[in-house]
């Protein structure tokens, strides 16, 4: 048997989807669940105790909470901007139906005074 397979073994999808994808620490082969947030990096339990005692760390679900916040903030943010944006497009889009029926309106006066005109030199042709 390949020794980089001497700890492999099948597992259905569905039980692998149910499995936390956690990278695995190369030094220690451990799964690396807490946040460094003073080296901006993920590290197993054994890197902590070791390298990382006196930096700033939380685990990895609490950093993802605390991600998933900040994404929640941000996008209230962007949904602002779109708010805005659709309004000024309401308005933009009301304006242009408004020019729109207004340049109509001038052509259709600009179309009597030229019949008109036309009626008027008719006359003048008769006379």
């Amino acid at each position: 048997m390949n020794p980089a397979l001497k700890d492999h073994f099948r597992i259905s999808l569905m039980e692998k989807l149910k499995r936390p994808l956690f990278s695995k620490c190369d030094k220690h082969h451990e799964d690396k669940k807490i946040y460094c947030s003073s080296c901006r990096d993920l590290k197993c339990n054994m890197c902590i105790i070791d390298d990382h005692a006196d930096h700033t760390t939380i685990s990895i679900f609490k950093y993802g909470d605390q991600i998933k916040s900040e994404l929640i903030q941000s996008l209230s943010g962007f949904n602002a901007v779109i708010s805005s944006h659709l309004q000024k497009e309401v308005y933009i889009r009301t304006e242009i139906s408004r020019k729109a029926r207004k340049i109509e309106q001038l052509i259709e006066e600009i179309r009597k005074i030229e019949d008109e005109m036309k009626q008027k030199k008719k006359l003048k042709k008769k006379n």
